[in-house]
């Protein structure tokens, strides 16, 4: 793919080198510099491939518009004018709307200077670069409505998957249930009984209670170490979120920055392996809701470890948060689940954001059963 837009635009943009040169009588040393320097230039993917980031794909269409129209005034030839379809093309199939709009207004005031500065008549160009930014424009949005929907079916793939793990995991709570209820039921009747009984009679019940509750240890060991090999740790948390960031940005083309400290204070908690699940339920809760309602393109996720709390931040560009659900996405479950998580540790959660402008998630949990060494 990349090979072939660099030969459209080697097409084209010698098509047009090839008009201007047969009109080069009484070109100098400057104008042929610039002719071909600036057409070199423009046929390369420097800051104009597809998959570059937003900021990128706006400069390279920036400096290839200001190239364009500064060759046509140096060479003093409007003919150079229709390589503005390039640039123009390129913002409206693979930016946003505002960009778009802005970069043919840039592109129509580049053409009026032109027509100011050469005095020759530019109408042709008046009327095509519009026509094909119009063309570009509803084939931009034809291919983003594709893409959004294979990411959506993606999404959708992922919490599918999701959804069968809850349920599998509901199942084996269920089996684990059915498994050691017993051992429970036992020990609770062997300890009646002991309350009621006196003498030997009363350390036999107690003694078979105590058997009864290490054989249903025994057995729920066995269970658990044979349903998932064993807990997972927070490491193994960890790396599932980054398994998991980096099948969104696979699948959807996602641009998403992972920014996590060294090491993360889990130790801190009663429960460690509790405490990462509920973080990364959280960050990929969030960065389901950037992607399927927010419609980002570019999201940031942070881990803080503070003094006395842990701060999740997910940001991200999408169409943004409001509580009023005519002007933006309103809440849904994701964000009361969210919500609950951050409450069940004693933390808080918020969530901001402007119509247009992108959503803040900021959790934070606080440290439990915090102690003053780091455990051996």
């Amino acid at each position: 793919m990349r090979t072939l837009f660099i030969v459209m635009r080697l097409v084209g943009y010698g098509c047009i080198e090839i008009s201007a040169i047969g009109q080069s009588v009484g070109w100098g040393w400057l104008e042929w510099a610039v002719s071909i320097g600036i057409a070199l230039w423009c046929v390369g993917d420097h800051w104009k491939r597809p998959d570059a980031r937003m900021k990128v794909m706006r400069l390279g269409i920036a400096v290839e518009t200001a190239l364009v129209l500064a060759w046509a005034i140096v060479i003093r030839d409007g003919v150079v004018l229709f390589a503005l379809l390039s640039p123009l093309a390129r913002s409206c199939i693979h930016l946003r709307w505002r960009d778009s709009a802005f970069a043919m207004l840039i592109a129509m005031a580049g053409v009026g200077l032109c027509y100011w500065d050469l005095e020759t008549d530019l109408t042709l160009q008046l009327i095509v670069l519009p026509a094909a930014g119009g063309y570009a424009f509803v084939l931009g949005v034809l291919l983003k409505q594709r893409e959004q929907a294979r990411r959506m079916a993606a999404i959708s793939a992922i919490e599918r998957e999701r959804r069968a793990q809850g349920e599998e995991r509901i199942r084996i709570a269920k089996q684990l249930h059915d498994r050691t209820g017993q051992y429970w039921s036992a020990i609770a009747r062997a300890l009646d009984v002991a309350l009621r009984v006196e003498g030997e009679r009363r350390t036999e019940f107690i003694r078979k209670a105590r058997e009864a509750s290490m054989e249903g240890l025994q057995e729920m060991r066995a269970a658990v170490g044979l349903w998932s090999g064993g807990q997972q740790s927070p490491g193994d948390w960890m790396r599932f979120m980054e398994r998991s960031v980096r099948r969104y940005v696979e699948i959807g083309g996602i641009e998403i920055a992972l920014d996590l400290p060294p090491e993360l204070p889990w130790y801190r908690w009663r429960e460690p392996e509790e405490a990462a699940e509920t973080v990364v339920r959280i960050v990929i809760e969030s960065l389901t809701n950037a992607i399927r309602h927010g419609l980002a393109e570019a999201i940031r996720i942070r881990l803080e470890a503070g003094r006395e709390d842990l701060l999740i931040l997910v940001q991200d560009n999408g169409a943004g948060y409001s509580l009023d659900a005519s002007t933006a996405r309103p809440a849904g479950t994701g964000i009361a689940s969210m919500k609950e998580l951050a409450q069940a540790y004693g933390g808080s959660f918020d969530i901001a954001g402007q119509p247009g402008r992108g959503t803040t998630v900021r959790v934070r949990l606080p440290y439990r059963a915090e102690s003053e060494e780091m455990p051996e």
